[in-house]
């Protein structure tokens, strides 16, 4: 249980990492 609730933590992370660098991508253009 605890494993699969860090798994969701990471997969959370990662959503954001990649809104934020589409973020950054949408500002430097």
């Amino acid at each position: 249980m605890y494993r699969l609730k860090k798994l969701q933590e990471n997969l959370d992370n990662f959503e954001s990492m990649r809104n934020y660098k589409a973020v950054n991508e949408c500002l430097e253009q």
